[in-house]
């Protein structure tokens, strides 16, 4: 196969190799007049191949041919060769009193104020299935409130919609769409069935309207103003110690503790 590849005498090689630079050496490589070179790249620019033609054993067989050596990167010419790597420090976290010590930037103190307004009953239809009461179509929270469980906790779960209405909407739909809704809506779903079928009741309150520590609106057309209001609605029914929320990060935290 080697012979194959052509005959280009070794002066031949040198002139060829004019005007290109070594590629990165990979395991095999070539010294030629104090500059070393992968093998393959040597051979496919001598004969014009790609370096997929031929391998790498055919190619230093060419080259030894024609008066070169040839080597490893694990030999000691080839070591001696390559620059040592740098010795990397290693990471370590930030202790608390150095991070008590780094440059403070900014300091950021955010209020947000909100109200929930009762919407009304979410029901059972004879076929079992959920009726939720009239709801704008428009951004805002939504929250369900179920019966207090039996220590009189109680249980509800916070949402946020860009659209009140159709989020009721894919709720009540949950388990008919089937793939198409997501996780939480049918796990949701499940949940509010379960409850009033046991006969208990659930209060939908809404949030439409929301604003910051210094009386602007905060605009929950925005996917983020929202998750932040619904964070902060979140918070502040955990902080209370009398409910228990169905949402998901809750219940975890509920684990942790």
């Amino acid at each position: 196969m080697s012979e194959q590849l052509g005959e280009a005498t070794a002066d031949e090689v040198r002139v060829l190799l004019r005007g290109h630079a070594p590629s990165a050496i990979t395991l095999h490589f070539v010294d030629i007049d104090d500059v070393q070179w992968p093998v393959k790249q040597v051979v496919s620019i001598a004969t014009g191949l790609p370096v997929s033609e031929f391998t790498s054993s055919t190619a230093r067989r060419w080259l030894v041919k024609r008066g070169f050596s040839t080597h490893r990167l694990d030999t000691e010419a080839a070591v001696a060769s390559v620059a040592p790597r740098p010795t990397r420090t290693p990471r370590r976290a930030l202790d608390d009193a150095e991070l008590a010590g780094l440059e403070v930037v900014q300091h950021t103190t955010m209020a947000i104020s909100f109200m929930w307004r009762r919407a009304g009953r979410v029901t059972l239809t004879a076929e079992g299935r959920l009726v939720f009461p009239p709801l704008p179509k428009r951004p805002g929270l939504y929250r369900f409130d179920l019966e207090c469980d039996p220590d009189c906790v109680t249980v509800a779960y916070i949402g946020e919609s860009i659209d009140l209405e159709k989020r009721a909407r894919n709720y009540r739909s949950a388990f008919a769409d089937g793939a198409r809704s997501k996780k939480t809506s049918r796990r949701i779903h499940k949940e509010l069935l379960t409850h009033l079928g046991r006969g208990g009741t659930i209060t939908q309150s809404i949030v439409t309207e929301a604003h910051d520590g210094i009386g602007s609106v905060v605009d929950l057309g925005r996917k983020s103003a929202r998750l932040l209001v619904e964070n902060v609605a979140i918070t502040e029914a955990r902080a209370t110690g009398r409910t228990r929320l169905l949402n998901i990060d809750s219940i975890r935290a509920e684990g942790d503790l």
